[in-house]
């Protein structure tokens, strides 16, 4: 019974103090209706990019991939329509974008 008790509680503080990355934000869908391209991103609480951002072509090739954390962009890759990889920046260790390809 005690240990049931102290289960209980334990995943009470646990669930309480998970930090805020955990968070679960919906990804939403917008269509240019000149282009046809897609826009898929997920927004944090305060409406900035958050996680992973699309932008495919009207045929469904991946035109650019980011990474977003609260508005900042930490990498981002460009296609060409065949697939291939144009080029790529990230963020290195002292916060900067910098293009890692070619």
């Amino acid at each position: 019974m005690r240990c049931d008790f102290l289960c209980i509680v334990l995943l009470a503080v646990i669930s309480l103090t998970l930090p805020p990355a955990f968070e679960r934000h919906p990804m939403t869908t917008a269509v240019n209706p000149e282009s046809g391209e897609v826009f898929q991103a997920c927004y944090d609480s305060t409406g900035k990019l958050h996680g992973t951002c699309v932008r495919r072509d009207r045929d469904g090739n991946l035109v650019e991939e980011m990474e977003c954390v609260h508005g900042h962009c930490v990498s981002c890759r460009q296609y060409a329509a065949s697939g291939e990889l144009l080029y790529e920046i990230r963020e290195d260790k002292n916060f900067q974008l910098v293009q890692t390809y070619p």
